[in-house]
């Protein structure tokens, strides 16, 4: 009797100690810091925002979705052609940390494992040398179909300039889908007889002028998309302007 107790104590001791149950303060809120935030903030893009634990438990479910889908973060860069630093893709362990904490009810856990909150700056974050901006704001309509529109800022450089960072600064991040600036030069083809500071849009029935507008050679400074970050070139690189 003696000997099969003890092979009993052997057996216990070599079962699997139990996975640590999956929770909001743990686990899933530096997910949400690294990959979700910067969206899903106030005045941010993010239709709701994701600062606490009270903001995303609500919408527990519709993440574990968007999860799956892989609609969020948005990213739509094929991998079969490089990897990209910018890309803000859950990995693996992410996508099944998130599964795993809806599955489990989306628990919080303790508020002693909660990480300090993400110091998001206001305002420009980064320190610019020049700031060029649209002289008028651009009225948009409650309700209507909005033309691409195109806007020349002349920078009104007397010499050339080397452009480290660029950063595009939205006064209203909710309303705008995305902006490319263009490097134009002097004396380019490309729009011209549109007045400087002034939104345009050729009249969509015009074909050969909306081709025109849309069609250019000129190098791309910069994009912006709702979530992107300033565009900050590696040491010793710069466009010229």
């Amino acid at each position: 009797m003696t000997g099969v107790c003890a092979l009993a104590a052997i057996a216990l001791l070599c079962l699997p100690a139990p996975a640590a149950e999956i929770t909001f303060n743990r686990d899933i809120y530096p997910i949400l810091q690294r990959r979700c935030q910067s969206c899903h903030r106030p005045g941010q893009i993010g239709p709701m925002p994701l600062l606490t634990y009270a903001q995303s438990r609500p919408w527990a479910k519709a993440i574990r979705e968007a999860v799956r889908a892989k609609k969020m973060p948005p990213w739509f860069a094929d991998p079969a052609h490089g990897e990209f630093a910018n890309n803000p893709e859950l990995t693996a362990d992410e996508r099944v940390a998130i599964d795993s904490w809806v599955e489990a009810g989306a628990p919080e856990g303790s508020k002693r494992d909660t990480p300090k909150p993400e110091r998001w700056t206001e305002g420009w974050n980064t320190s610019p040398d020049i700031v060029i901006g649209m002289p008028n704001a651009f009225a948009i309509p409650a309700r209507k179909a909005i033309d691409y529109q195109y806007v020349i800022l002349p920078s009104n450089f007397t010499y050339d300039r080397w452009v480290s960072k660029v950063e595009v600064r939205p006064s209203n991040y909710q309303t705008v889908h995305h902006a490319v600036v263009f490097v134009r030069p002097p004396g380019s083809p490309w729009l011209r007889g549109v007045a400087p500071g002034v939104m345009y849009a050729p009249p969509p029935a015009d074909r050969d002028a909306v081709r025109s507008a849309r069609e250019t050679q000129e190098d791309i400074l910069a994009v912006y998309t709702p979530g992107s970050a300033a565009a900050v070139f590696p040491p010793g690189m710069a466009k010229r302007i």
